[in-house]
């Protein structure tokens, strides 16, 4: 971390701790930590306060630095974050540059735990080229494709851009599963690697209109929409 950065951040400390909980500043150490997400860590350990941020964020500007340090002290003690720095901050880590660098980030430090693609059931494989075939003239392209390590009934289907990966729910793996549920549940994750998200007021928002225009093309939408809220 460069000098200038140093000062930046303990002064971002020492401003938002002060109003936060008065002029008698506590040990603390801050720096920037190559994690494989943008993820920020807050500790209190021996009466000394342990701030971990993403190096991710190592040239982001100072105000979007001090909003950061903000809402980690205001998480610590359990207080309101002001609405100013939470602005800040997700207008600063949804812009386009961040999300393209911490997919980056992920690709070349994380890793990918995804089951194999043929289930008891189904084979993803051959129903991803099915439905690419169909909906997409063939044009969607994926590095990985498997079912989760875990059975899930909350999270049904999961596209991972960084990896270009998607994972469906081993929990769709099943005899009473219609076919067509499994196809509308790739076909739906198959749209996230169609469309980006989409920047609206400091939010990225997946499941924008375009996004769900899109989806209700799926032939069975309806059908596969009530099973999933039925049994699901």
């Amino acid at each position: 971390m460069s000098n200038r950065r140093h000062v930046e951040l303990e002064k971002a400390f020492i401003d938002c701790y002060a109003i936060l909980k008065g002029k008698h500043i506590p040990r603390f150490s801050i720096q920037f930590y190559p994690y494989s997400s943008l993820r920020h860590t807050i500790r209190l350990r021996n009466g000394e306060i342990l701030i971990r941020i993403s190096d991710i964020l190592a040239e982001a500007p100072a105000e979007v630095l001090s909003a950061l340090v903000s809402i980690l002290l205001h998480r610590l003690y359990r207080r309101r974050t002001p609405d100013d720095s939470i602005d800040i901050y997700r207008v600063f880590a949804n812009s386009n540059e961040i999300r393209q660098k911490a997919r980056q980030v992920r690709r070349t430090r994380g890793k990918k735990r995804v089951g194999p693609s043929a289930g008891k059931n189904f084979n993803l494989i051959s129903l991803f080229d099915k439905v690419n075939r169909e909906y997409f003239d063939d044009r969607v392209r994926v590095n990985q494709l498997g079912w989760s390590l875990t059975s899930s009934k909350r999270i049904l289907g999961h596209y991972d851009p960084a990896h270009r990966t998607i994972i469906v729910s081993r929990s769709l793996d099943h005899s009473r599963v219609p076919q067509y549920v499994v196809e509308y549940v790739l076909y739906h994750e198959m749209l996230h690697v169609v469309f980006d998200g989409e920047n609206q007021d400091g939010q990225t928002r997946v499941h924008h209109r375009r996004f769900r225009d899109a989806e209700r093309g799926f032939s069975r939408y309806a059908a596969a929409q009530s099973f999933i809220r039925a049994n699901l």
